[in-house]
């Protein structure tokens, strides 16, 4: 069995179990969600992997791992199930296929989403969920002293929008200013063609395959949108050593960088900077793992 074979195998089996020590993101157990969830009035996410299921190991690496997607989780009542163990839950909620998740609003109504999704998807649907929590059309004010309301408007949201824009605007200014700047903040079309390191500002932004890069100037963020797959470092700027070794997506630093085959390439140490230059042929076919594990891809 080949290496790469026998590190994906160790995945599906890893995915038949619940997630390691059920990380803290993760309520123990069903009923700890459910009990958190209705004694906040919060949404409650049951999220169902299987066993022999390649999706839901592909989405606890590149989903799960993610601190964002932690963060907004935290804001849940959020449980990680595994559909071949535990029955009664999925057999309750006729999960048929993984991964998949089932979602019991406060009100009651429940929503089911099946099939993989992304990173960039997964924040989207959590923003919803939460956004739809603290979604108020009006601003209500309490007053002690005779319980009188003032219903004006507030001023952050413009009385002229619908509720489903003020919702839709909420989520995407909240998955907004949760990002962290790719590249460390330097400016992408500086470093690849320049193989200079200029912080770039957030005046000159683009957000690109789920990650929001600064440039050094509207010219430079002009020249990234008409070839953006030539301005960005290769594997979206992850170690390749690590991608390939252990199929972990971290991203590298900008001044850790080696030029080879006409590409940019990432590193998070000197150590695996050296590994590559050592044998660079062995870690430059990391791409077509990409494409295997569903990993992001520079489109």
């Amino acid at each position: 069995m080949h290496a790469f074979q026998f590190i994906l195998l160790l995945g599906f089996i890893t995915a038949a179990a619940l997630p390691a020590a059920e990380q803290s993101f993760w309520a123990s157990d069903a009923a700890s969600a459910r009990q958190h969830a209705e004694q906040n009035r919060l949404p409650l996410l049951i999220h169902f992997s299987g066993q022999n299921c390649p999706h839901c190991v592909t989405m606890e690496r590149t989903v799960f791992s993610d601190g964002r997607v932690q963060s907004q989780l935290r804001r849940l009542g959020a449980v990680h199930l595994n559909r071949d163990v535990d029955l009664e839950y999925s057999r309750e909620f006729n999960v048929t296929h993984v991964p998949a998740d089932v979602i019991i609003h406060p009100d009651g109504r429940i929503e089911k989403q099946v099939g993989r999704k992304d990173k960039d998807a997964y924040l989207r649907l959590l923003n919803r969920l939460i956004a739809e929590q603290e979604f108020k059309p009006s601003r209500v004010v309490e007053r002690p002293s005779g319980g009188m309301t003032d219903s004006r408007p507030s001023a952050a949201t413009p009385a002229s929008d619908t509720p489903e824009e003020q919702l839709r605007r909420s989520a995407d200014e909240e998955l907004f200013n949760q990002q962290t700047p790719g590249l460390q903040g330097y400016c992408p079309v500086s470093l690849i063609r320049l193989d200079q390191l200029v912080l770039g500002s957030k005046s000159h932004t683009v957000i690109r395959n789920g990650v929001r890069y600064y440039f050094a100037s509207e010219k430079m963020r002009a020249e990234f949108l008409s070839a953006p797959r030539r301005s960005l470092p290769e594997c979206l700027g992850c170690d390749p050593v690590l991608l390939t070794r252990e199929l972990k997506a971290v991203p590298g630093d900008p001044r850790l960088r080696v030029r080879f085959d006409g590409k940019l390439w990432l590193f998070t140490s000197e150590k695996t900077r050296e590994e590559f230059r050592a044998s660079p042929l062995r870690f430059t076919s990391i791409r077509s793992a990409l494409r295997t594990q569903g990993l992001p891809k520079i489109q």
